[in-house]
Parts: C-alpha cells; sequence; structure tokens
C-alpha cells in the first residue's frame, strides 16, 4: 500500500525535467511548506538497504542520490555509523545527539530567558559573573544573541563556499577571532560566545545536514 501511495504520487508530478530526486520532494511530502525534513536523501547503499529493510519506500533517479520516505526525526538523528558498532557505544552516541539538538534549538533562548526574565534561577556567583561580564557591552541580549548567530551562520557558509583547503582554517579562526574581538571591544559578553558556540556545535552533531540547517 505504501509502494502504490508512492507511485501515485510521482504519477501525478509534472514537470520537464527531473536532475535529482529531490525536485520531487515538495511533490512527496504532505506539507511542502514545513522547513523539516520529510524526505531523506542519502548516497550511500547500505543506508538505503538498511532503511528498506524498516519498512521504508526508496525513490531513485539519475542521481546518485537516492530519496527515502516516509520518515520520522528518529530516522534524521540516526547515523550510517550506528550499525557498525556495538549497541552500547552507538546508543550513546545517539543520546549526545539529542543533547546536541536540545541545545541547538534552545541554549540561546534558554540564556536570554534567565538573563532577562528569570536571573533569580541563576545561582548567585554565576549571576555576578554574568552581570560583570555584560557591564559594559551597550546592547541587550536578545540583540547580543541575534548578532553572534547571525555572524556563526555568515563563518559556517564562508567556510562552505571557499576551496576546500582553506575552509576549516577560516571557519576556525575567524570563529576565535571575531568571538575574541567582540568581546574585547564590549559589543558581546564572553559568556554569550560560549553559549553560541555551543548552539553551532549542536547544530553541527545532527548527521543530516539539511536537519542541522533547519535547526
Amino acid at each position: 500500500k505504501l509502494v502504490h501511495e508512492v507511485r501515485r504520487r510521482l504519477s501525478s508530478v509534472k514537470i520537464d525535467f527531473v536532475p535529482t530526486v529531490n525536485t520531487v520532494e515538495p511533490y512527496l511530502t504532505d506539507e511542502p511548506w514545513n522547513p523539516l525534513p520529510q524526505v531523506l536523501v542519502t548516497e550511500r547503499p547500505d543506508r538505503v538497504a538498511g532503511m528498506l529493510a524498516e519498512g521504508h519506500v526508496a525513490v531513485v533517479g539519475s542521481s546518485p542520490g537516492v530519496a527515502v520516505v516516509p520518515i520520522t526525526i528518529w530516522d534524521l538523528m540516526h547515523s550510517p555509523e550506528d550499525y557498525y558498532v556495538h549497541f552500547i557505544p552507538a546508543s550513546l552516541l545517539r543520546l549526545v545527539r539529542w543533547l546536541a539538538l536540545l541545545n541547538s534549538v534552545y541554549s540561546s533562548a534558554f540564556y536570554v530567558a534567565l538573563v532577562n526574565y528569570h536571573p533569580e534561577m541563576i545561582p548567585t556567583e554565576l549571576l555576578s559573573a554574568i552581570a560583570a561580564s555584560r557591564e559594559a557591552v551597550p546592547f541587550p541580549a536578545v540583540i547580543e544573541v541575534s548578532a553572534m548567530e547571525i555572524a556563526l551562520e555568515l563563518i559556517r557558509e564562508a567556510s562552505a563556499r571557499i576551496p576546500t583547503i582553506f575552509g576549516p582554517t577560516i571557519g576556525v579562526v575567524g570563529a576565535v577571532v571575531l568571538g575574541q574581538a567582540a568581546a574585547m571591544a564590549n559589543i558581546v559578553s564572553p559568556i554569550l560566545v560560549v553559549v553560541v558556540a555551543i548552539s553551532g556545535l549542536g547544530s553541527f552533531a545532527v548527521p543530516n545536514y539539511e536537519f542541522g540547517l533547519t535547526l
């Protein structure tokens, strides 16, 4: 029944050319405006074979990528390497990824909520340290977080577009220099640099690239 439904949706696609399976993704999903991935695109045959054995349907096109449907957030958080190691370390790695997902979504927002609205929840010593680090910063916490998140995305995009030999260097050096310079210039507080870095690392730890971008 599932295979029949996928074939029915594919037969209703009215486009002239399908360069990759990603092109038909909006036609296969129920909610094309949902930013979360609803189709898993992979080029690994072992991943496709494993998901076929679990009851999914694979759509193969002219490109090396294969679209697997339907998927859940649990599938997006699995890595193909999990099947090649013992189940205990694999389960621990999956737990780390779920913690990374929560960090990516909530760490910056949690910092703003604590600093602006619930400072009584912060231990006294930590509250004193945060207050001291933000004493010379002229911007509210929301502006700080937004500026640092945008800067992080700019560094990520720049490191992905420049030649491969320079990409990692630009990413690391740019992040360190930018964060330290911003903190020394009292544009942002040093503790915020740590919070935003944790948020960025959380999105990098998600196995699915499209899912990490959405987060």
